[in-house]
């Protein structure tokens, strides 16, 4: 019984931890950006924001202009770290906690644990 119980717990670990690569794997391919779908980008009826994750575990930030061109976002603010990392259920960019609640080849959904509003990341590979 303790070999089967073992077993199991093994195999869900590796489902877990195989989930996590998974993401990991999809957010640096293709050298495309993920969009953020949030309150912002409703109120404003267009993009606001983006990310670009790389593996090295470096996050830039990007914001739209008006016409729709990406603007790296570099603040030089030496408090916010400018990296990505995840952690079982959890992605941690550029020092904001989120849960991951799912996420497919193009589609990242995150729930903001300090006001429980979801925040969408949509993979966009134009440049």
């Amino acid at each position: 019984m303790n070999k089967y119980f073992i077993f199991i717990l093994f195999l869900f670990f590796q489902y877990c931890k195989n989930g996590e690569n998974d993401l990991k794997s999809e957010l640096t391919s293709n050298d495309c950006f993920w969009d953020i779908k949030d309150s912002l980008s409703n109120s404003l009826g267009r993009k606001a924001f983006c990310y670009k994750f790389q593996k090295n575990g470096n996050c830039k930030y990007y914001f739209y202009d008006k016409i729709g061109r990406r603007i790296e976002n570099d603040d030089d603010d030496v408090i916010v770290p400018k990296t990505w990392s995840i952690e079982s259920e959890v992605i941690f960019i550029r020092g904001l906690k989120r849960n991951i609640i799912s996420h497919s080849d193009s589609i990242v959904i995150l729930l903001n644990p300090m006001n429980n509003k979801l925040d969408t990341l949509l993979k966009n590979c134009r440049n």
